[in-house]
């Protein structure tokens, strides 16, 4: 993808230094994320950076720290892509 950010490396402070909102079943604006906020509690079905869809369930309100492309469905919302 044209605008797929760079990752970090392991020792780099930040975990993430940008934000989109997240359309379920529509690709991230800005390429692969390093992570996803979730703002109300739920469930999230996405697309890992290796490919695997997983549903995971429960997610608490907070930061996700997984690699994703997409998330395909959802009972959580308030979702965002952090970069």
């Amino acid at each position: 993808m044209a605008n797929e950010r760079p990752f970090l490396s392991a020792g780099d402070a930040a975990p993430w230094v940008d934000a989109q909102p997240i359309t379920v079943g529509t690709a991230y604006p800005n390429g692969m994320a390093r992570g996803i906020y979730v703002g109300v509690t739920g469930n999230v079905t996405l697309t890992t950076k290796m490919g695997t869809t997983v549903t995971i369930p429960n997610l608490p309100v907070g930061p996700f720290p997984i690699q994703s492309s997409i998330v395909t469905a959802a009972t959580a919302s308030s979702l965002l892509a952090l970069y």
